[in-house]
C-alpha cells in the first residue's frame, strides 16, 4: 500500500546533505521515491507501508546525523481542505437560499410557475 509522508529535517545546511539524504532514502527498501530539500528543509517520500514505516524512514534520516523535527501524513491535509471546501459551499447555499437569491432551485416555484 503506497503512503506519502512529509518529514521537517533539521541539520542540513548545503546540497550535500540534500543529496546525502535523498540517496539513503532512495537506497532503502520500500521507498517508491525521495525528494529532498536543503532550502525548505524537509523530505517528501513515497513509500510501501507493507515494507517500511515511518519510524524506519525517520531511522535512516537519523543515522546521517540529521534531526526529524515533525511528520505529516500527505493525505490529511488533502482530507481536511476537502472538508473545508464543502462546509463552505454548504454555508453559501444555505445563505444565498434565505436572501431568496437561489429561489428557481426551490420545488414551490417551479410548481407555481408550471
Amino acid at each position: 500500500m503506497e503512503e506519502h509522508i512529509h518529514l521537517d529535517i533539521g541539520g542540513m545546511s548545503c546540497i550535500h546533505c540534500q543529496t546525502k539524504i535523498e540517496d539513503a532514502l532512495n537506497a532503502t527498501k520500500g521507498v517508491i521515491k525521495a525528494s529532498v530539500s536543503y532550502k525548505k528543509a524537509s523530505a517528501d517520500i513515497e513509500y510501501d507501508a507493507s515494507r517500511i514505516n515511518t519510524k524506519k524512514l525517520i531511522g535512516v534520516i537519523e543515522n546521517l546525523d540529521y534531526k526529524v523535527l515533525s511528520t505529516r501524513e500527505k493525505s490529511s491535509p488533502d482530507i481536511i481542505n476537502s472538508l473545508c471546501l464543502l462546509m463552505t459551499i454548504l454555508a453559501l447555499f444555505k445563505f444565498y437560499r434565505s436572501q431568496d437569491y437561489l429561489i428557481f432551485w426551490s420545488p414551490e416555484v417551479s410548481r407555481n410557475q408550471g
